[in-house]
């Protein structure tokens, strides 16, 4: 599978995959909280 990969010891772990899924999603809330703060102060 994709978002799978083997470790040193031969067993396969999806932990840092959804650690880095969950990172991007933080940083797109981030941006996302910005843009309508941003929004907010055109208006």
């Amino acid at each position: 599978m994709l978002f799978e990969y083997k470790t040193a010891s031969g067993q396969v772990s999806i932990r840092p995959f959804l650690q880095r899924v969950t990172s991007i999603q933080q940083a797109i809330g981030a941006l996302q909280t910005y843009q309508i703060k941003k929004t907010k102060i055109n208006e």
